[in-house]
């Protein structure tokens, strides 16, 4: 049937297996879909993501081989909410081909920058490879960062593995990044390119799934490192007044964090040197086939007495994946945006700054005049324990705030190098004093000490821990109370010939300490206050 005079007929490639669509358009929210063997001409990539979009959507109404579950959202509308996601990460992975690429003879030029087509690329060499994988793996990294974003309405958190152990004293939890929602999508659009039946088509489908693969061997290992981050951030704030709430747990998004604080500067650091700290670790333990030790300085005398051997942690890998995934969330060009990320790299740089160098000796003899010595990673423990010092000591960012309200570009960034010249990498920086933390506060989701446990007696306590029942209650003007738990549990049983077991009830008394309201009070009387903490 063709089009009448007040539509305009849109001509598009279909899924593998399907003939060529055309759709006749009135309006964004009606058409007809009707069959034609029209050919399909060589478009640029803008054209060509808009042809893919409405070819899928024509299937969701035409066929019904594809439900609407199966692709989540239905209509031509529905469909532009991943478009330029898709775009934008297409674009992303052609960056990074150019990045890669750089010096090499092939240098990744422009004819690469249309995805899987016959036309856009007319071979399947090694090069066409990397163009295919890097551009799956930005499709699906740029969609499943949005995701967790909450740029879509339709997908959030992957919380599949919730509450199930991942290991020895650890339990999944948080927001994980949901990769299988961005992989499911990712697959309907960039695969959906390959019209092609021949071996070539195989070649680029078997690329695609290479590169999402790239990505999903890091994403595991990304979101176990950003886990181990916040599990260590409230293990090293457990008796602060900030004890490292859930509300931590995205690592650093703006929607996750709305002030630049003391605090949060701690999460982002903590964070991105467990997503490094992990990521060089299982690539040292031969989880990732592609690294593997650093042997750079291999044979050489490091000192008097020894030299260099053995497999030292690669850390260099690790910081650059790191930075590929965490740095990425960053999306703001604001001065925010820039504290954030350099508290990101004070986080790397304090897996660096705190490996320790093994040694060993040859030979049988114990004189050990010659050594081979290598780096390895620390304790997680010890990165955190640096980093809180580091928290202790942050600076706060000065910024000339008369430049950087006048709007301008140039000037907001010649302010923020001035700012940002006087301090340190490694040190930690904020924008923000902290809140209140003693006062409940729902509107910036902080919970207030009240009925936060404190510590008053016990072997081996701290003194940071002894002093806990003093900072949480009595300085936020809260009394200390006293709660008795009795726990009834079995005991003393014995085995009866035959067949019974026979147990005595014992009770054993639990006593925790609480801060609680004074009688009579309605608010919060403080006892002189010292910070935030």
């Amino acid at each position: 049937m063709p089009c009448s005079f007040e539509h305009s007929v849109t001509c598009l490639l279909s899924l593998p297996g399907y003939p060529p669509q055309c759709l006749c358009l009135a309006s964004p929210q009606e058409g007809s879909i009707e069959e034609a063997g029209v050919a399909h001409a060589a478009m640029n990539p803008c054209q060509l993501f808009a042809s893919l979009v409405m070819s899928m959507c024509c299937h969701i109404l035409s066929t019904t081989a594809w439900s609407v579950n199966n692709f989540l959202m239905t209509g031509p509308k529905a469909y532009l909410t991943y478009t330029s996601s898709v775009q934008a990460g297409a674009q992303s992975g052609i960056e990074e081909c150019k990045h890669q690429f750089a010096w090499d003879r092939w240098n990744c030029p422009e004819s690469a920058l249309q995805l899987s087509t016959h036309n856009g690329l007319r071979s399947a060499t090694r090069e066409t490879a990397f163009v295919h994988a890097i551009s799956a793996a930005g499709v699906m990294y740029t969609l499943t960062k949005n995701c967790s974003m909450g740029d879509f309405d339709n997908c959030g958190c992957d919380d599949s593995k919730i509450g199930k152990m991942g290991g020895r004293g650890w339990v999944w939890g948080g927001c994980s990044d949901n990769v299988d929602f961005g992989e499911r999508i990712a697959k309907q659009f960039v695969d959906a390119l390959e019209n092609g039946h021949d071996s070539r088509a195989a070649v680029n489908l078997h690329n695609n799934e290479a590169g999402r693969l790239a990505y999903l061997t890091y994403a595991n290992s990304v979101q176990i490192g950003a886990q181990s981050g916040i599990r260590e951030c409230k293990h090293q704030f457990a008796w602060d007044r900030w004890n490292c709430p859930d509300s931590a747990l995205q690592l650093s998004t703006h929607k996750g964090f709305r002030s630049a604080t003391r605090e949060t500067s701690f999460v982002h650091a903590i964070s991105a040197a467990g997503v490094m700290y992990t990521l060089t670790r299982n690539c040292s333990l031969g989880d990732l086939d592609n690294c593997g030790c650093d042997s750079s300085r291999n044979g050489k005398f490091g000192g008097r007495g020894w030299l260099w051997g053995g497999c030292s942690d690669n850390v260099d890998f690790g910081e650059r994946i790191s930075k590929q995934y965490v740095d990425a969330l960053e999306t703001g060009q604001d001065s925010r945006a820039a504290v954030n990320l350099h508290n990101n790299e004070a986080g790397r740089l304090a897996v660096k700054a705190t490996m320790k160098r093994i040694c060993r000796c040859h030979g049988m003899s114990e004189s050990c005049t010659m050594q081979t010595c290598w780096m390895q990673l620390s304790d997680f423990r010890e990165i955190g324990n640096y980093l809180k010092v580091k928290h202790d000591q942050a600076q706060k960012l000065e910024m000339d705030k008369r430049r950087m309200r006048a709007g301008n570009s140039a000037d907001n960034r010649v302010a923020m190098a001035d700012a940002f010249g006087s301090i340190a990498r490694t040190e930690l920086i904020y924008l923000e004093d902290s809140p209140d933390y003693c006062a409940k506060n729902l509107s910036l989701g902080l919970p207030g000490t009240e009925g936060r446990e404190c510590v008053q007696h016990g072997e081996s306590l701290t003194q940071w821990e002894r002093r806990s029942c003093r900072r949480l209650c009595h300085e936020c003007g809260l009394r200390v109370e006293e709660r008795r738990t009795e726990i009834v549990s079995s005991c003393n049983c014995k085995f009866h010939w035959c067949c019974t077991v026979k147990c005595e009830n014992c009770s054993q008394v639990t006593v925790k300490h609480v801060c609680a309201r004074r009688h009579g009070g309605h608010g919060h009387h403080r006892r002189r206050p010292r910070g935030p903490k």
